[in-house]
């Protein structure tokens, strides 16, 4: 690239050139530039640094001239966005920065968007108008595409990068323990889960929903750092609320899930016969039926055949039943099952079982 200085004068004046950015610099004949013999000076490489504001003063003993050119650099605009996290993977509650990697110029307007609407700044965002934004306390409402557009008068730009977020499968932080009360005791249990999205909580008695009533009483509530306090309170306790509880902690990120005990001093009792439905083919564990504590001896039985009969079947010392590849045909129908005491009273409990 050249650039033009024409002078004439007696006596033939001297032609000197410079660069003014913020100071004043003369240029020397380099690789960079050559000082032609008409006083036009050739720029040779020519990169987006060169632009600028260039002077061809001229001089001879009655005076000086000036004459100034501004130089821009033009370069086709194209502009990448690339995600930057502390994890291999974009977990929801997690922090990102999106960075907006321009080569051309000049760039006078830069613009985020995402999802096609203009990025507003928030306490989570910050301003818009940077090649880097950082993108805090992620949630769903963050995924989708991010786009940086850049332009100037003549020419424009874009990169986009697709922002996919990763559920936290729940833990707990808080869990219950197997306890041991009287009837008309009040019980107390609370588990603590924490996920993202904020998971959701469920309880199970001997793997049955269990029922509220005046006296069974279940609830939550969320505090700071997306975290679920749940629990399940019972007064004045029958034999009939004894069992295995399960608090179980659910979102797009999995499942968890905490069994402990809650046993009821008394004699055996029969609970209400229980329905279960089961997959062929599947392993089912079986419970007794029978409330009270202690229970100290176990029968399963099915029909007239005392169990096992099978070499798919295993009964535990604690009484439970282990149904092992299900088959309809033989496992359909109802399962007994007898616990005793340690005076010798018993009682039964019926298990239904249907195999789909």
């Amino acid at each position: 690239m050249t650039l033009p200085c024409v002078a004439s004068g007696n006596p033939v004046p001297e032609v000197h050139w410079y660069k003014s950015d913020l100071v004043r610099t003369q240029i020397q004949k380099s690789s960079k530039y050559n000082l032609q013999p008409d006083g036009s000076l050739t720029l040779y490489n020519v990169e987006k640094k060169d632009s600028g504001l260039y002077v061809c003063e001229v001089s001879n003993t009655a005076g000086i001239e000036k004459a100034e050119t501004s130089l821009i650099i033009r370069a086709p605009l194209v502009a990448v966005v690339r995600i930057t996290t502390d994890h291999q993977e974009v977990e929801l509650g997690s922090s990102v920065t999106l960075s907006c990697e321009i080569s051309g110029y000049p760039v006078h307007r830069l613009e985020w968007r995402h999802n096609m609407r203009p990025l507003s700044s928030n306490g989570g965002i910050r301003h818009s108008g940077e090649r880097a934004i950082r993108l805090r306390s992620l949630t769903k409402e963050d995924e989708g595409v991010y786009q940086c557009f850049v332009s100037n008068d003549v020419d424009s730009g874009q990169g986009s990068q697709v922002l996919v977020l990763k559920s936290v499968k729940p833990k707990f932080l808080e869990t219950f323990r197997e306890e041991i009360v009287y009837p008309s005791s009040d019980i107390s249990l609370k588990c603590v889960a924490q996920g993202q999205p904020l998971p959701k909580i469920t309880w199970t008695l001997n793997k049955q929903v269990i029922p509220e009533s005046r006296r069974v009483r279940q609830g939550d509530f969320v505090t700071e750092k997306d975290t679920v306090h749940s629990y399940v309170n019972i007064t004045q306790a029958e034999l009939g609320d004894g069992g295995d509880f399960t608090c179980i902690a659910e979102n797009d990120g999995g499942k968890v899930a905490s069994v402990a005990p809650v046993k009821i001093y008394g004699p055996p009792t029969a609970l209400p016969p229980r329905d279960r439905t089961i997959i062929a083919g599947a392993t089912e564990h079986f419970k007794c039926p029978v409330a009270g504590y202690p229970l100290v001896t176990f029968s399963w039985k099915k029909g007239k055949d005392v169990l096992p009969s099978s070499s798919r079947h295993t009964l535990k010392d604690t009484g439970e039943f282990v149904l092992h590849a299900a088959h309809k045909s033989v496992d359909e129908g109802s399962y007994i099952c007898t616990a005793w005491g340690p005076n010798g009273d018993s009682a039964d409990g019926v298990v239904n079982l249907r195999v789909a």
